[in-house]
């Protein structure tokens, strides 16, 4: 399968990608976390970005969680792809600052 030749999450574990997911190192995450995530993504599947939010909330992660419906692995809709475009430069605007602002500072 496309999981580094493991079978994923259906058959029990330990799994070769255990030691490379996310997920495995929720607890030891300081940086501000954006997942941006299509319902219908059949490469990662919904379930896993849920799970892994659940687990960023849990250890009180600053994160923000958006699914966009209708969606696979890329996003197609025009909507999806300007909200996307407009959160990630929101997202790196709150978090390194706009760099727009800092021209001035030089």
């Amino acid at each position: 399968m496309g999981l580094g030749g493991s079978a994923g999450w259906e058959v029990p574990g330990p799994h070769r990608h255990d030691r490379l997911s996310p997920i495995s190192f929720a607890s030891k995450i300081r940086t501000p976390v954006l997942i941006l995530h299509g319902e219908d993504d059949t490469n990662v599947p919904l379930g896993q970005a849920t799970f892994f939010h659940r687990a960023l909330r849990h250890f009180g992660v600053e994160h923000e969680f958006v699914v966009y419906p209708r969606e696979g692995h890329s996003f197609r809709e025009r909507n999806h792809r300007i909200d996307l475009l407009r959160r990630t430069r929101a997202w790196f605007d709150r978090w390194l600052g706009d760099p727009a602002s800092n021209q001035n500072r030089i």
